[in-house]
């Protein structure tokens, strides 16, 4: 017959159940269990994944970065935090390798001269400053480390 059905009937003729939707969710309640599921996948390639935080959380995400990008002292922190300077120097008066960033600024505060100083010692490194420990070379460009160093000179708030 030339592969034509000899019928015309369907799969179901009578109290058929709906053809099942073969996909994958997350219920409600368990949305932003583990955080928010889109930080924990990579970024490119074909799978993403899903931004389970709620509008309100989303919204404060958003106010933050708004803050922060109209804030310089944000900046020079996330971006102190993005360098790693963080493993060898606090944000505050205590020392971890290096002194805090609050001691460095009581030493300088005010000295807009040791700018360019300070933007040397971090590109380049330094000892006998602040002890025996010596500050290795910063792999940071010089508008970055200027950055820093101003931001340090003028207090290093947060």
């Amino acid at each position: 017959n030339g592969g034509i059905p000899d019928t015309h009937n369907v799969e179901c003729m009578k109290n058929c159940a709906p053809k099942p939707k073969v996909e994958s969710f997350i219920p409600e309640y368990a949305m932003n269990t583990w955080g928010n599921l889109a930080d924990e996948t990579r970024p490119w390639g074909p799978i993403r994944g899903q931004v389970t935080l709620s509008k309100a959380e989303l919204k404060k995400i958003d106010e933050k970065k708004q803050a922060a990008a109209s804030d310089p002292n944000a900046k020079v922190v996330s971006l102190i935090k993005a360098n790693g300077c963080i493993a060898c120097h606090s944000f505050g008066d205590n020392k971890v390798v290096g002194p805090g960033y609050q001691e460095i600024a009581k030493r300088y505060a005010g000295k807009k001269d040791m700018v360019a100083e300070l933007t040397g010692r971090i590109m380049k490194g330094g000892s006998g400053v602040w002890g025996s420990i010596p500050m290795p070379p910063q792999s940071i460009s010089e508008a970055d480390a200027k950055m820093i160093a101003t931001w340090v000179v003028d207090g290093a708030k947060q």
